[in-house]
């Protein structure tokens, strides 16, 4: 699903069989560019504590609300999603 959608940048969120999220952001521009991820985009209460476990580097993030993402050119960032509905 299309959560997030602009000329620079956007936002897919899938919901898994488990409940988790899987989100990927996509930067489709030749220029850095900076994404923020919200917990709406998620479908996940506003106040609750969101984990992104990164699936290309193994890395873990932590947010509550919303968190900004740099992303290199072309870059794509993919993660799963945990947090409550």
């Amino acid at each position: 699903v299309l959560a997030f959608d602009t000329d620079d940048v956007q936002i897919l969120v899938k919901t898994l069989a488990s409940g988790d999220k899987a989100v990927a952001i996509f930067n489709r521009t030749a220029s850095p560019a900076q994404a923020v991820l919200t917990a709406d985009h998620l479908k996940f209460t506003a106040n609750t504590d969101v984990t992104l476990d990164d699936l290309w580097d193994g890395g873990t993030t932590h947010f509550r609300g919303e968190t900004k993402l740099a992303l290199a050119p072309h870059q794509t960032l993919v993660f799963t999603a945990h947090g409550t509905r």
